[in-house]
């Protein structure tokens, strides 16, 4: 298994401030919690910002948040273009 740390990303608001986390369970799709896309102002439709982490670079991906249930505290992201050192074997 590929080293996990390489699937967590921090989650950005258009500020560049981190409001949690998101983990890559593909390629191109992530999770994060709804609360998270609901601190960072973004809704179904909009777009928060993922940093790896650990990149002291702090290159950011423009996630679009596909779809969030408030209820279970859910967000699904997804990536056009993905890391290309994602090495995601899920």
């Amino acid at each position: 298994m590929n080293n996990p740390v390489e699937h967590l990303f921090r989650v950005t608001d258009s500020q560049g401030e981190t409001h949690g986390v998101a983990f890559f369970v593909s390629h191109r799709v992530a999770l994060t919690c709804y609360h998270v896309i609901d601190d960072c102002g973004a809704e179904s439709g909009g777009y928060v910002g993922l940093i790896r982490e650990g990149d002291k670079q702090h290159e950011i991906y423009q996630a679009l948040v596909e779809r969030t249930d408030q209820l279970e505290d859910v967000a699904v992201l997804v990536l056009q273009t993905p890391p290309a050192t994602l090495g995601c074997s899920c």
